[in-house]
């Protein structure tokens, strides 16, 4: 099972286009300009992981409105992986 950190505080947001018609992905990143953008501190274990996914979904849905394209969501602790 993976760890989870006490707050997160980026999501990493992009497209991936489609070069096979030239066309390049989008990026952006979500950074908090506080402390976090999600405390997981403040929920109970069991909410966790469907917070991180809701905010996921919702990330993505706001974004891909905005690209018009399907979007993919890491958080930062997720990039950081082994």
């Amino acid at each position: 099972m993976q760890t989870l950190p006490n707050k997160i505080t980026t999501a990493h947001v992009w497209t991936e286009g489609d070069a096979s018609v030239g066309i390049s992905g989008e990026g952006a990143e979500v950074k908090a300009t506080g402390d976090y953008l999600i405390d997981l501190d403040t929920l109970a274990q069991e909410d966790r992981v469907q917070t991180l996914e809701a905010f996921r979904t919702k990330t993505a849905g706001a974004f891909g409105a905005i690209w018009d394209e399907p979007v993919k969501v890491l958080f930062d602790f997720e990039l950081t992986e082994d």
